[in-house]
């Protein structure tokens, strides 16, 4: 029987320099857009308790809306949800990044992964909130 070493990766990548240069630009605007999600979630975090502020100084004036718990719920886990989002483009921009600096496969395969991750929960929120869409829309 042949020996098969079971180390080596599936797809052996070779990187040329153009492939290297439309990573490189790829990781860093996903660092930029990392950083901009994040600023956006923490700005909408803190917009939601000045809103609240707000509505409960001139509730007198106004209808009275009861908010509780299920708003701070929504924006506690809206809030997590870009959090998510930073962590995984945040990763992917790093490691690809760091990956073709130090012409690193394994970083550059993290990245990616972490990419795949990305768009993995991407996609199942996406499915979810056209799940609610379709179900206020029946009922």
């Amino acid at each position: 029987m042949e020996d098969q070493n079971t180390n080596q990766p599936l797809f052996c990548l070779n990187l040329d320099d153009r492939l290297k240069q439309s990573l490189q630009k790829c990781a860093s605007w996903a660092g930029i857009a990392a950083v901009t999600s994040i600023i956006g979630s923490a700005l909408s975090f803190i917009e939601y308790f000045i809103t609240r502020s707000r509505m409960e100084q001139y509730a007198a004036y106004r209808f009275r809306r009861e908010s509780g718990a299920t708003d701070f719920l929504g924006e506690f886990i809206a809030l997590g949800i870009g959090i998510l989002f930073f962590i995984l483009q945040y990763n992917f921009a790093t490691k690809t990044k760091n990956g073709i600096v130090g012409n690193s496969q394994e970083l550059i395969n993290q990245g990616l992964s972490n990419l795949s991750a990305y768009f993995k929960v991407f996609g199942i929120i996406v499915i979810i909130l056209m799940a609610f869409v379709v179900l206020f829309l029946l009922v």
